[in-house]
């Protein structure tokens, strides 16, 4: 939902990186909209992630570091994975058991 805000703000383009800013835009105002973008980000999400991400100093470098963060297995996935694989084998084993009945 973040991200949708930024987008009404304007805000896209220095979430895509440096390669993103449009010809006729001066460096000192690409480094104004990234700093904006950046600081909406931070703000949103910095009592949950403040110390990820407190030494990015461009949208994009924080963008990958909250996907990496966001991306990581945690162990409540493991967990709830090895439920699934347990209960497909129960599942399996009582079709066998039928099949061979």
């Amino acid at each position: 939902m973040q991200i949708e805000y930024l987008l009404y703000q304007k805000l896209h383009l220095p979430l895509e990186g440096i390669t993103k800013r449009p010809n006729s835009m001066t460096m000192e105002k690409w480094d104004v909209l990234d700093r904006i973008a950046l600081c909406l980000i931070r703000l949103s999400h910095f009592s949950y992630v403040a110390f990820n991400i407190v030494n990015k100093k461009a949208t994009v470098d924080f963008m990958v570091a909250l996907t990496k963060m966001y991306e990581k297995p945690s162990a409540s996935n493991k967990v709830f994975l090895m439920k699934k694989v347990i209960q497909y084998e129960d599942v399996r084993q009582h079709f066998n058991d039928r099949a061979h009945k």
